[in-house]
């Protein structure tokens, strides 16, 4: 186990997958179980707001709309907002 900083956390999670790209990248997930923070302590900036998300990706997208339901808003399929995946320029130029 490498030490990541983290007390050895991350060398105690679950491994979940891995992807390799085209491009020669490649994507790791896992799971691991963190402290939660009540909703008290957790700001909500994006309450009463919507967000659209363009990406191919759809783990991308997942985490990305866990992200904004987490922070108070809502994903849509069109909105004033809209968060821009930066892989669209490879598919999509």
């Amino acid at each position: 186990m490498v030490d990541q900083g983290d007390g050895g956390r991350l060398g105690r999670c679950s491994a979940r997958g891995l992807d390799l790209g085209d491009s020669g990248g490649a994507r790791f997930r896992f799971e691991a179980a963190f402290p939660t923070v009540s909703e008290d302590e957790r700001g909500r900036p994006l309450a009463g707001r919507a967000l659209a998300i363009q990406t191919p990706d759809a783990f991308v997208r997942a985490a990305a709309v866990a992200q904004i339901e987490a922070s108070g808003g809502a994903a849509a399929e069109a909105a004033a907002v809209t968060l821009v995946d930066h892989a669209m320029a490879a598919t999509e130029g």
